[in-house]
């Protein structure tokens, strides 16, 4: 006696018959409801990447600027070249930052510290 005509060989044979007659009497809505369903997640990856895409990026570091500079406000010309880069580029606002490290983190910390109003 092998296996497939064991007490669940008929059983199975019926229920394969069965679904087989179900697929050939309603494939026309088998294959309506997976277009459908093909669709709406194409529709809903389409969107979901759009939404993502659609924001965004240039203000996350810098605001509105257009530009940025470095200046070391240890050094001993610092106020001179702020003096030089307001008559060159008009509003400037300046930025202070420093890392701190923080116990039990791998990232510092950027602390930064700005003028409520901005700084002309």
């Amino acid at each position: 006696m092998s296996k497939k005509d064991g007490p669940s060989g008929p059983a199975r044979r019926a229920i394969v018959r069965w679904a087989w007659r179900l697929f050939r009497r309603e494939w026309r809505q088998q294959l309506l409801l997976l277009t459908l369903m093909t669709v709406t997640v194409a529709a809903a990856v389409a969107g979901a990447s759009m939404a993502v895409n659609a924001s965004s990026f240039s203000q996350d570091e810098f605001g509105d600027a257009s530009s940025t500079a470095h200046l070391d406000a240890t050094a001993p010309d610092a106020s001179s070249t702020l003096a030089g880069a307001r008559a060159r580029f008009g509003t400037v606002e300046v930025v202070g930052h420093r890392a701190i490290t923080l116990p039990g983190s791998v990232k510092p910390l950027d602390l930064r510290t700005q003028g409520l109003a901005g700084s002309n």
